[in-house]
């Protein structure tokens, strides 16, 4: 859930410290059309004097000039998507202009992520049940997307390197040429099913984990010209381990 915010003033703020910005959504996936909506994605460094020792997943998003952005830090984007509560952040993450502004940390990043594909299927599931009821164009291609992308996600391929069959079936019944029929959602909720039963649940481990905090320190490390004297990337990330956050093994730290 993202956490709407009408201040300007913070908003500009906030976008000064902006590193990335990219627009998400219908034109990412190369969807748009003249009633699409803009959404743009920001990644900021958060200042030191507004850190604190409570990190919430929820970003913040504002409204200016008819385009939406939300609003995230670093430490929020890589959270959230290895906790699977964003699959638009991931889909950032899996797009060109963020492995070529942050090979690193997407490198660390793009593999299997269990959560995340369940996300997905959770939320196809969901518009399947919405769609049977009142059939909407836009939902309908919702939920063909959330079974494209995780079953690349599961083929372990990027999630953007769809057939070209499926890109055209996609934006047919994203515009409507294409309307989906009962058989055809039962063809479709017996292959979300069984996507469903191959996924194989995988933990991160503390080696992988070690590198994605490290590519955030060197990102920050770019960015700002301070470290991170009050605040440490690697023992929050510890703590969730502990605290079994994200559903990894609990283990012992010293």
């Amino acid at each position: 859930m993202n956490i709407h915010i009408k201040d300007e003033k913070l908003f500009d703020s906030i976008r000064e410290n902006s590193i990335f910005e990219i627009e998400i959504g219908s034109s990412m996936y190369q969807l748009k059309n003249d009633n699409s909506d803009t959404d743009v994605l920001i990644i900021y460094i958060n200042p030191i004097s507004c850190r604190t020792s409570f990190n919430s997943h929820h970003q913040l998003q504002f409204k200016k000039n008819s385009t939406d952005y939300i609003l995230t830090t670093l430490e929020q984007f890589v959270m959230n998507i290895l906790s699977g509560d964003s699959t638009i952040n991931y889909e950032v993450l899996c797009s060109s202009q963020f492995q070529n502004a942050f090979p690193e940390l997407s490198d660390a990043l793009s593999c299997y992520n269990y959560k995340v594909i369940k996300s997905y299927l959770g939320m196809a599931k969901r518009d399947l049940k919405t769609i049977r009821k009142k059939y909407n164009n836009k939902t309908a291609s919702h939920f063909l997307r959330g079974l494209m992308f995780s079953e690349q996600m599961i083929l372990r391929q990027n999630i953007f390197a769809l057939s070209t069959h499926d890109f055209n079936i996609l934006k047919q019944v994203k515009l409507g040429i294409n309307t989906l029929s009962e058989n055809d959602l039962k063809f479709y909720e017996e292959h979300m099913n069984n996507l469903r039963e191959s996924l194989i649940e995988q933990k991160i481990d503390a080696v992988r984990l070690f590198e994605i905090e490290t590519a955030m320190i060197k990102i920050n490390e770019t960015y700002v010209d301070y470290l991170f004297r009050d605040f440490s990337t690697i023992k929050y990330y510890i703590r969730a381990l502990e605290l079994n956050d994200f559903g990894y093994e609990e283990k012992k730290w010293k």
